[in-house]
This record gives structure tokens, C-alpha cells and sequence, in this order.
């Protein structure tokens, strides 16, 4: 759980005043509080770091080099503390937490099953939403035991405790093969083809009903395979498919994303409606469940739903609420930590009501129950384990300013935290300025932290981080508290493929050409001046982008683009290096001026973080410059280099 310290919020916040006003007097006018009690408290933040932070002048007060260093590491502890207590409010809405679904192979390379979820983050961006390969047939006692909570299943079962609805109807209407079977190659395969063919059927015991409803679909179509052969689940059956052994009957909606080893091919005349039911626990009561269940249903339905908006605070002037302390915090996780609150009571040498009161009082400031009381102790709720895990970074800040702060005295001493967007030319780049900084300022600790653009200069204002390197941000041009300069050019001028998209081996694409291809690109409101420089240079080049959906991941673009799921815009430096399992095909035509700017606060007062930033500054322009890789044009490719980039690809 950490150190345990006596320093409290009041002190970073009081601290914070002095700094700002640069004298005690105006700091307590400020605070309302009498000078001499604010002149006692800092003091006592003094003793307990155990160096001086201030420097009394006639004029005021001055940083120390330590004084500095702390400060900057009061705003990260007081940023996490909030984040945290908003991590906590959220999840009692349900905007925020964990939620586990369940999908089945089949199911998951169904078209209107698995297109639907995709777009699950868009409607709830801040939810953890897992989703795992499951049986239809484990499903049910997944969901009664805790360890699934919401399933797409062909097969639902009758469980008195699950609830399930329609999601949707797939029609199965035509063959899976395997690969190399004789009928593969065909465009559509006639009932009399199928004459020959064993037919795969799941044991009647399991799934009785549709069984005998799917022998009737393929009586009617004529079709007459000789005998048939029992698989215990849709796994098994698509195996000993892939063997070949037979044909089993299956969507052609599965095409979309073929499994491995068979084809799917349609069969004249043959129909048969599965039923694919969501399913859940009967007597759900997490919000967040119950939010992922609405969001679900609204895309079936087709409806557009806004993510939900951010709780309002009960906050002080500091945008925490005004009574919450550290001691709040600690004692909080320890109950967490200890799962009751007499064993956590004896550790904190409190008593147990006292303990309980404390308790009280922080869910009260969070404005949401964080414990259930049950018979062997505690367990959290979804806002409890939310607001557990922001408190370990708030310790964790703690720990790491007080720490750099005693040690400041002994020259350049403290911590830098890099936010960064996740491109090549941007980890280059932090490679090489990490390694000059670790020679000249060997005390100095960068960390790094991903961070996409737009999220940057809100991240730098609360103090989550102290530098930023981000994709050219045109909001920025005008913002008083942010400062910004360029890094380095990496225009926009490619489009990213998979390895064995048709498209991928051409040396050069016409727009046009990709207006078929599902573009993967962000909402217009997640940047909305890159958006609209964006589509505007493809109206110049006659390109209308089909969209599907939206996406704010770098990462998710590129993996679905690996997937053949449609093209990613990409950037020169791609050409050269592209993501795993894509390939950078020059657009004629395109060429966005882009690249990567650095961020910093403008009125930067931790002496660590301009250091850094000087260093930065002479990797980009001195002699550092060949420990970077900068963007440039790629040669043109040769028919020898093709195959290469497609090996890439497992």
C-alpha cells in the first residue's frame, strides 16, 4: 500500500498557494486562513519531507531546488487524486469497470454478431470491456459463477437464473468446407453435389430442438448426404470439417472472416433461421453490466446513443472533493487490501468504528457505496475497485515526490513523465532523448506513458505528465496554458493495408481505388481539425471514404487493418516502417503536411522537466540528430522487396 506519510492534501494544496502567490500573506488571504496557521502547516509538510521548500526574502517567498521538484509532484499527486475519486464516481454510474462478455468461435466470425461489438467501445469508451472466446455450451455456468457476464450464444440454454433475448437471426444457408475439398472452388453448390457428403450435425442430446429443425431445412432443399456424423461442439465440428471429413452446415455470413483450414460456400436452396440470444445474469445489479447490456441493444436496434457524460463533482476549489484527505485514501485500502475492516483496524492502530467512520466519510465525498458488507467481511463494489486502483498511483506519486524532493539538494534530481503517441517515429525519437538525458543527468527518472494527442494538453494541465510528444494538434495554436514547437515532419501521404490485401502490392494507389475499402478513422469530435483536413484533401482527389464505423485507438486501427477489416491513413514514415502486418502504399495524390509536435506547460516551473526538454531540443537539432531516424522518402519498392513485407504477417 505504500509508505505511510502524515502529509495530507491540505498540505499539497496549501503548498500550491504559497508557490502560486509567492508569499505567505497573499496565499492566506486566498485560502482564508490566519497567516500564522498557514505558516504552521507549512512547516510541518517541511519536517516531514525533511528539506527546506521555501526560501523566506523580503519581498515573499522563493522555491528552493527542492521546493521546485515538490511542487511539481504535489499537482501529479493531487491530479491522481482526483482522477481516481472520478474513476470511482464513474463506475457507480456504470461508465467506468469491467465487463466480461462471452462469444463463441462461430459466433465471433459471424458478420452481425461480431460487427456490432466492435463498435461497443464507441458508446462506452471508458469501460473495460473484455471479451473472450467461450462454448456456447460453458456459457451458462460462466455466468453463474461470476466469471462471465453478459454472452452472444447460438445456444442459451434454460437456466432459471439467466434472462436472454433475441439478438439476432442468422440464417445458415450454406456449406463449410475444407479447404482443399473438390467442392470448395465453386460459386454456389447445387443439394445434388451434396449427394456424397457426410453432413455434420451437434449431438441431438445437447441441442435436441434445433437439430431436428435443421434436418427438416435440409430435406426441403433436397438435400440427401448419406449419413451424418455427431461433433460435441462447433469447435470440434469445424476440425474435423477442416480434415475432410464432410460439410457442415453453416452462414454465409461467416465469410466475412473465414475460420482456418475451411471455406465457406452457399448452397442453392437451403435455409434454415439459428437464433443468436444475449444472455445474462437474471438478477444483474452492476450498473456497468447493465450500461454494456443498453448499449448492446441500441446497436442492435440501430439506435445512436452519446457516451454517457462525466458525473458532476462536489468538489473544493482544487476540483477535489473539500473534506477528502490522504488518511482517507490509505485507510480505505487497507480495508480493501485486508477484506474487513478489524483486521485492517489492528495494522492502522485505529479502532474498528473509528476505522468504519473514516470509511463512511470518504463514501460519502466519492458519493457512492465502494464496500458490500458480507458475513466473512468486505468485498468492493465496482466504484470501490475503481477508486482502489487510482489510490496505488496516488501512493505511488507520493512515494516519488517526496523521495525526489529530499534528494534535489544533490544537483538535477527528479522525475519527467513522457507523454507520447504510439508511432515509430515517436518512440525513435524518446529512445534517443532518453539515452542523452540518462548521460547528462544520470539522477533524472523518465517514465513513459501513451498518451493519444487530443487527450495530451488535458493530461499536462492536471499534471499526469510533464512533456508531451503528440501528432500536430492545430487546437493547440492559441492555448495560454500549453505551450508547443515542431519535432520533426512526417506528413500524412499513404495508406496502411494488410500485408496480402490485393492493394498492398501496388507501387502506387489512385484514391478512387480505396472507395470501396472501409476506411478506419477517428470520430470528427475526437480531433476535429486533422478530421476535417483530412477528408477535405480526399475531396480533392475525388475520394469519398466508405466508414463503417469509427475508431480512437491507433492501435485498434492497425490491428483491424492487419485484419483486412479496411485501410488506415498513413504516415511517410510508414512507407518505411510500417505496423506489424501492414504495408504503406503511397496515395497519389496525397500529400497532408504533418508530424510531431512537443508539448510542455507554459509556465513550467520544475527545473527537471526544462532540462529535459533542452535535451530534447538538441536531439532534434544537434549532434544527437543520427541517434534518431527521421521520416523520409521511401525508395521505390522492387518486385524482390514485395514478398518480404508479406512474411511479416502470421
Amino acid at each position: 500500500m505504500g509508505t505511510q506519510f502524515s502529509v495530507e492534501l491540505r498540505h499539497l494544496r496549501y503548498f500550491a498557494a504559497v508557490a502560486r502567490a509567492r508569499g505567505l500573506g497573499r496565499a492566506a488571504s486566498a485560502l482564508h486562513l490566519a497567516q500564522p496557521a498557514l505558516s504552521r502547516q507549512i512547516k510541518d509538510l517541511e519536517d516531514e519531507v525533511g528539506v527546506a521548500l521555501l526560501e523566506r526574502t523580503p519581498k515573499g517567498v522563493d522555491l528552493t531546488a527542492a521546493g521546485e521538484v515538490f511542487l511539481a509532484g504535489a499537482a501529479r499527486v493531487l491530479g491522481a487524486v482526483e482522477a481516481a475519486v472520478d474513476a470511482g464516481r464513474r463506475a457507480a454510474l456504470g461508465h467506468e469497470g469491467r465487463c466480461l462478455i462471452g462469444i463463441g468461435r462461430i459466433a465471433m466470425s459471424t458478420r452481425s454478431i461480431a460487427d456490432p461489438v466492435m463498435r461497443l467501445h464507441d458508446l462506452l469508451p471508458d469501460v473495460d470491456l473484455v471479451i473472450e472466446e467461450v462454448s456456447a455450451f460453458h456459457q451458462p455456468a460462466r455466468l453463474l459463477d461470476g466469471t462471465l457476464d453478459l454472452a452472444l450464444s447460438f445456444y442459451p440454454g434454460g437456466e432459471d437464473h439467466l434472462a436472454s433475448e433475441l439478438w439476432s437471426i442468422v440464417e445458415f444457408n450454406a456449406a463449410l468446407l475444407a479447404a482443399d475439398h473438390p467442392l470448395a472452388r465453386r460459386a454456389i453448390i447445387e443439394p445434388d453435389d451434396l449427394a456424397d457428403e457426410p453432413v455434420a450435425f451437434l449431438t441431438p442430446d445437447m441441442l435436441p430442438g434445433p437439430v431436428e429443425l435443421l434436418r427438416g431445412a435440409l430435406a426441403r432443399a433436397g438435400i440427401r448426404s448419406p449419413h451424418e456424423f455427431i461433433y460435441a461442439s462447433p469447435q470440434s465440428g469445424v476440425m474435423m470439417v477442416a480434415s475432410g471429413r464432410g460439410w457442415g452446415p453453416i452462414s454465409m455470413d461467416l465469410q466475412t472472416s473465414p475460420l482456418q483450414g475451411v471455406v465457406v460456400v452457399p448452397v442453392r436452396g437451403f435455409a434454415f433461421p439459428f437464433r443468436a440470444d444475449l444472455v445474462w445474469r437474471r438478477d444483474e445489479k452492476r450498473k456497468v453490466v447493465l450500461n454494456v447490456l443498453d448499449a448492446l441493444r441500441a446497436l442492435r436496434d440501430e439506435r445512436t446513443t452519446a457516451p454517457p457524460p462525466k458525473p458532476a463533482r462536489r468538489s473544493g476549489a482544487h476540483g477535489l472533493p473539500a473534506g477528502l484527505e490522504l488518511r482517507h485514501l490509505r485507510y480505505f485500502a487497507a480495508v480493501a487490501d485486508d477484506g474487513g475492516f478489524g483486521r485492517a483496524a489492528g495494522r492502522l492502530g485505529l479502532t474498528q468504528p473509528s476505522l468504519s467512520r473514516q470509511v463512511g466519510d470518504l463514501e460519502y465525498q466519492v458519493g457512492a457505496p465502494l464496500l458490500e458488507r458480507e458475513a466473512r467481511g468486505v468485498a468492493l463494489t465496482d466504484s470501490g475497485r475503481a477508486l482502489r486502483e487510482g489510490i496505488a498511483r496516488v501512493l505511488d506519486e507520493l512515494d516519488a515526490t517526496l523521495g525526489a524532493a529530499r534528494q534535489a539538494r544533490r544537483g538535477v534530481v527528479g522525475r519527467c513523465v513522457i507523454g507520447t503517441v504510439p508511432t515509430v517515429a515517436a518512440s525513435r525519437f524518446y529512445a534517443a532523448a532518453s539515452q542523452a538525458s540518462g548521460q547528462r543527468y544520470p539522477l533524472v527518472e523518465i517514465f513513459l506513458e501513451e498518451y493519444p494527442t487530443p487527450r495530451q494538453p488535458d493530461a499536462l494541465r492536471e499534471g499526469l505528465i510533464d512533456v508531451g510528444i503528440c501528432h500536430a494538434y492545430l487546437a493547440l495554436t492559441n492555448d495560454p496554458h500549453i505551450a508547443h514547437e515542431r519535432l520533426l515532419e512526417d506528413g500524412l501521404d499513404c495508406a496502411l493495408l494488410a500485408a496480402d490485401h490485393p492493394l498492398a502490392s501496388r507501387e502506387v494507389l489512385h484514391a478512387p481505388e480505396l472507395a470501396d475499402v472501409p476506411f478506419l478513422f477517428m470520430h470528427r469530435a475526437f480531433h476535429a481539425p486533422l478530421y476535417d483536413r483530412v477528408y477535405a484533401a480526399f475531396a480533392g482527389l475525388g475520394l469519398r471514404p466508405r466508414v463503417d464505423a469509427t475508431y480512437d485507438a491507433l492501435h485498434l486501427v492497425w490491428a483491424l487493418a492487419a485484419q483486412r477489416k479496411g485501410w488506415a491513413l498513413g504516415f511517410a514514415s510508414h512507407r518505411r516502417c510500417p505496423p506489424a502486418g501492414l504495408v504503406g502504399v503511397p496515395v497519389e495524390g496525397l500529400h497532408l503536411p504533418w508530424g510531431l509536435d512537443l508539448l510542455w506547460r507554459r509556465h513550467e516551473v520544475n527545473p527537471v522537466v526544462a532540462k529535459v526538454l533542452d535535451v530534447m531540443r538538441e536531439v532534434r537539432d544537434g549532434t544527437a540528430r543520427s541517434a534518431v531516424t527521421l521520416p523520409r522518402k521511401r525508395p521505390a519498392r522492387t518486385p524482390a522487396r514485395r514478398p518480404q513485407a508479406r512474411k511479416t504477417v502470421h
